[in-house]
């Protein structure tokens, strides 16, 4: 009785899993494997497929084995090599030569094991260059082209009529502009020289033996000035002396003579005008026209003694040379003649028209003493430089 009880439950426990799939058989799909795979199940019980590479086994040479471990999807080739070092292993790989298709070749420089195709070769027709042109040699792209010299336009040659020079004056070996122009030398003149009559000085005076100008002049020694009043006699003398009210005789003065001091007027603040009398002067002296002090004095030439002499001077008119004046502003007691210096004269040069080849016109802006010729070039001007 326990027996049917016990073989009763486990009918039951198994009907009771089997509904609810715990021994359900699991639903796989159809595998259908290419060549060399093959079926293998996997965790769930379904068939896979399992592929093993497509390799050709490789040719290893006389000493040498195909590996049985390996990296990569083949094997290739374990040769040993004797060494006094030991035995080295060494990957040897043997290639198979390229099926390159149509205007690709086999490379001869390649990297890696093994070589490859190259890429199609391009086949190039010469071309056909004009005149003056030719096959380049270094060109980018995969042909040559053309290579052509720029065509040079010869310059035309300007013809140059030799200028005509004056006299003293020569043509040019080194000019700027196309033709060369008329180059003059300065001409020098001498110096003229210049004959001094010798001065007549006044008494107490001599000629000069240090002397500014072409000719001497006078030298006289300071002179005595003499006032209009004796101002040492202070009564008699501001008596006689014309000393307006409120200013006195100086005591304390610049100059040969004294003047009036006065006191400023207390109203306006302005001193009074002081009333000078001209000094009398001994001969060879003036008065002072500028001057320190009130009152002016007697302005005498500072010179050593020369007697019986007149200072005054008698000056000839110097004989002066082709383009040059005498002057009329000078420093000495006579004139001597003003030249302009060569440089500053303008040479004028004569220059004949150049001869032009046909297209070039004579330029009517140019550098340098005479004009050139300036010609088209493809719509630009072009100077011509012979």
């Amino acid at each position: 009785m326990k027996l049917y009880i016990l073989l009763v439950a486990t009918l039951i426990l198994g009907a009771e899993a089997y509904r609810k799939g715990g021994w359900r058989r699991p639903r796989c799909e159809y595998v259908r494997c290419e060549e060399n795979c093959r079926k293998v199940k996997d965790d769930r019980g379904c068939f896979k497929c399992v592929c093993d590479p497509l390799c050709s086994p490789p040719n290893c040479g006389p000493g040498c084995v195909i590996q049985e471990n390996f990296d990569g999807p083949c094997p290739g080739c374990d040769c040993k090599d004797d060494d006094d070092i030991g035995d080295i292993v060494e990957k040897k790989v043997i290639c198979d030569i390229p099926v390159c298709g149509p205007g690709c070749e086999v490379e001869v420089d390649f990297e890696g094991p093994c070589p490859g195709c190259t890429e199609p070769k391009i086949v190039c027709d010469p071309p056909k260059c004009g005149p003056g042109c030719f096959i380049q040699t270094v060109y980018d792209g995969p042909c040559p082209g053309c290579e052509c010299k720029a065509e040079e336009l010869p310059e035309p040659k300007i013809v140059c009529d030799p200028p005509k020079c004056g006299p003293g004056c020569f043509i040019q070996t080194i000019y700027d502009g196309p033709c060369p122009g008329c180059e003059c030398k300065a001409e020098i003149f001498p110096e003229p020289k210049i004959a001094c009559d010798p001065p007549k000085c006044a008494p107490g005076c001599f000629i000069q033996t240090v002397y500014d100008g072409p000719c001497p002049g006078c030298e006289c020694k300071a002179g005595k000035s003499f006032c209009s009043w004796n101002y040492k006699n202070s009564r008699a003398s501001m008596r006689s002396s014309k000393v307006p009210s409120g200013c006195f005789i100086q005591t304390v003065y610049d100059g040969p003579c004294p003047g009036c001091e006065c006191k400023q007027d207390p109203i306006i603040g302005v001193p009074k005008k002081i009333l000078c009398d001209p000094p009398r002067c001994p001969p060879g002296c003036s008065i002072a026209t500028v001057y320190d002090g009130p009152c002016p004095g007697c302005e005498c030439t500072k010179v050593e003694e020369f007697k019986d002499i007149d200072r005054k001077i008698i000056c000839d008119p110097p004989r002066c040379p082709p383009g040059c004046s005498i002057e009329t502003v000078y420093d000495g007691p006579c004139p001597g003649c003003d030249c302009k210096i060569e440089e500053e004269i303008e040479k004028k040069i004569i220059c004949d028209p150049p001869r032009c080849p046909p297209g070039c016109t004579i330029e009517t802006v140019y550098d340098g003493p005479c004009p050139g010729c300036s010609c088209k070039n493809e719509g630009k001007m072009v100077k011509i430089i012979d």
